[in-house]
Formats: C-alpha cells, sequence, structure tokens
C-alpha cells in the first residue's frame, strides 16, 4: 500500500483547525502489537496535501505500551504557528517494531483537515 493512507486520495478537509491551537485526539489501538525489547511509538503528523514531502511535521509521540487491542490513545495535539495555512493530511500512525509483522510494522489512520 502507499503510505501512509493506503493511496487513497486526498479530499475536502474534514475539520478546521487555527495554527497555533491545541487540538484534542484519540488514537485507537486496534491489534496489540507491544514488543516489550524494542516498544514502538504512536503519533500524529501534519502533512501538507501540495507538499507531503517538503511539509511533514511530527505533531505529538508516545511510547507503545502493554495495553490492550482497544485501548484509546489520548493525545493534546499543538498546531504550530509555523505551519503553512492549508489542507493538510492528519496521518495516526502506530508503529509497533514488532517482527512479527515482517516488513509492515505500522498501521495508519487518515483524516483530511484544513489549518487556517
Amino acid at each position: 500500500q502507499t503510505y501512509p493512507c493506503g493511496g487513497v486520495p486526498a479530499g475536502a478537509p474534514q475539520a478546521t483547525y487555527k495554527r497555533g491551537s491545541m487540538v484534542e485526539m484519540s488514537f485507537a489501538k486496534q491489534i496489540d502489537s507491544y514488543y516489550a525489547s524494542n516498544p514502538g511509538t504512536l503519533s500524529f503528523r501534519a502533512m501538507l496535501q501540495d507538499a507531503p514531502s517538503t511539509i511533514s511535521r511530527v505533531l505529538q509521540s508516545q511510547l507503545d505500551s502493554d495495553s490492550p487491542s482497544g485501548t484509546t490513545f489520548s493525545f493534546t495535539l499543538w498546531v504550530p504557528s509555523s505551519l503553512p495555512t492549508g489542507n493538510y493530511t492528519l496521518v495516526g500512525e502506530y508503529e509497533t517494531n514488532n517482527p512479527k509483522f515482517g516488513n509492515n510494522t505500522a498501521f495508519y489512520e487518515c483524516a483530511d483537515i484544513q489549518l487556517i
């Protein structure tokens, strides 16, 4: 699949956020892939849709825990005022670091947003 949203094209923004603001987000852990010897991370990244390889910023990240499948992690994201206005893809990423998944150790949730 194509990083990060499986090749699904960007659509109309589903939410609008102001640069320089704090935003509450949640991320549901759908599969328990905790790897104790090298814990993965859960993170949120904002990628400018017109230039995702140029403007891509991690907004928040935390280490995985041994919490079970179905656990919801809550994040308070600060949206930097230095990011350009425009349409973004907000990517929730669960990087497991778990070798039982081979080369596919990351799982994604995506949403189209607008920053003003």
